[in-house]
């Protein structure tokens, strides 16, 4: 079988095998999760780990071409002081999960407001919903 990616440094060109059946510029949803699934397993790491589950939202076709491989996180726990300059007493797992947490909270009232916003004047207006 010839190959999906090459990988050169940060960089992964696709080509043909990576299409899906429904158009030959994209890729099925399956070739790019195998590149992330392939990188977040060779993540360098403090102890030995082992990847359990991996979930991937595709929220739209990626095309055939070259692709920029960049892995990042939003809190880096060791960058983290209180006011005073002190360092955070929390281990990385915990400043990852209030982290994780918070980004959650954010999600879910992105949501809410979003579900406030698509309902009608006149839904929001009514008697009954206004504890009339």
């Amino acid at each position: 079988m010839d190959w999906v990616y090459r990988i050169d440094g940060t960089k992964a060109e696709s080509n043909a095998n990576a299409a899906g059946p429904w158009n030959p510029g994209l890729q099925h949803g399956s070739a790019p999760a195998s590149l992330i699934a392939s990188v977040v397993e060779n993540l360098p790491a403090p102890v030995p780990m082992q990847v359990t589950r991996l979930t991937l939202d595709l929220l739209r076709p990626i095309p055939i071409g070259v692709l920029e491989i960049a892995v990042f996180a939003f809190v880096d726990p060791q960058a983290l002081h209180t006011l005073t300059g002190d360092s955070l007493p929390l281990s990385d797992t915990a400043v990852y999960s209030i982290a994780f947490l918070a980004f959650w909270a954010c999600t879910a009232v992105a949501c809410g407001l979003t579900v406030l916003l698509y309902r009608s004047a006149e839904e929001l207006n009514a008697p009954h919903l206004a504890g009339h």
